[in-house]
């Protein structure tokens, strides 16, 4: 993770607390609104899973595990599916999805998964999420693989509200020579 004062002119490689380098696949970053001096970093490994969940509380200076990704096996293909958003007003409670969406309300003292892959279950999501937004208190929004999902109760109810979106994910494109 590299962080800049200057508008890019010069970069700092934030190291303290995290892993080495060579560890890390995809990151992904998300500042809690209420306090932009807490950053949370979810980080799969090389081979896809979840390396894991780091914060700071000082805007990068020093970083601490806060999940370890050796409990989350089961998610993979942390370099395609990787997001994370803050409550809007709360800096210890974050989300972190990846094939499933995960909650901490304690800065990540506890967890616990918000959706299930059981279709008809109130809290089924599609699988693979890619966006986040946490707007307001209570409202989530997911953007997986199935579309968009919305929760209105904090994560405890999903409803799916892609009816009527014409959306598409291009995997690969070529050119015929001629």
């Amino acid at each position: 993770i590299w962080r800049s004062r200057d508008f890019g002119k010069s970069w700092e490689h934030l190291t303290r607390g995290l892993p080495s380098g060579e560890q890390f696949g995809r990151i992904s970053l998300a500042f809690a609104p209420s306090d932009p001096d807490v950053i949370y970093a979810l980080a799969a490994n090389r081979a896809g899973h979840v390396l894991g969940v780091f914060r700071s509380t000082n805007g990068g200076n020093v970083w601490r595990k806060i999940l370890n990704g050796a409990r989350h096996r089961h998610e993979r293909q942390m370099f395609y599916n990787n997001t994370l958003a803050v409550h809007p007003r709360r800096p210890d409670c974050m989300i972190w999805g990846g094939m499933h969406l995960f909650r901490t309300d304690d800065a990540g003292h506890s967890w616990r998964r918000i959706t299930s892959d059981k279709r008809g279950k109130r809290d089924y999501v599609h699988s693979d999420h890619h966006a986040l937004l946490w707007p307001e208190d209570e409202l989530i929004i997911s953007g997986n693989d199935g579309g968009v999902a919305v929760s209105r109760d904090g994560g405890r109810r999903w409803r799916d509200s892609s009816q009527g979106m014409v959306s598409t994910i291009f995997y690969n494109i070529a050119a015929a020579p001629s």
